[in-house]
């Protein structure tokens, strides 16, 4: 069993996200909690059966929502972990699409997102991303 390393929540409190160290992204909507597996990076609606899940075979140490992510049908959410990538989640007509926002200067250790900006901490410095929703263009 892994172990959960990251806790997010839409400022609503209508979806909880995990992010755990075996990999494993998920998105849950609640009632379905009970079947949340530790390990996993997981966001749970409170209030229906919505539930998502993201397995990146590598350690996963932090998730973050955007803000108003339960009023958003983009879904999406940045996540970073030990192989070193920025990923930014976004739902669509076919599934989720995977952006790497940043990559190359070691672990992704925390992430989170306020407004327009996505804020990260690797082993070499912490970074600040400026991103303008939906592109989410990074610029350093």
């Amino acid at each position: 069993m892994a172990s959960i390393v990251d806790v997010a929540m839409d400022p609503l409190g209508e979806f909880v996200g995990t992010a755990s160290i075996d990999g494993v992204l998920c998105t849950h909507a609640h009632p379905s909690l009970n079947n949340l597996r530790v390990g996993q990076v997981v966001i749970h609606s409170l209030n229906t059966p919505e539930s998502y899940s993201f397995d990146h075979k590598r350690p996963m140490r932090s998730i973050a929502l955007e803000p108003n992510f339960s009023k958003r049908g983009t879904r999406s959410f940045v996540c970073g972990g030990l192989a070193g990538n920025l990923i930014l989640h976004e739902k669509g007509w076919l599934g989720h699409r995977e952006t790497v926002l940043h990559n190359g200067e070691g672990p992704i250790w925390q992430v989170r997102w306020r407004g327009t900006l996505i804020a990260w901490a690797n082993d070499l410095v912490s970074e600040k991303c400026r991103c303008v929703h939906p592109d989410l263009t990074p610029s350093r």
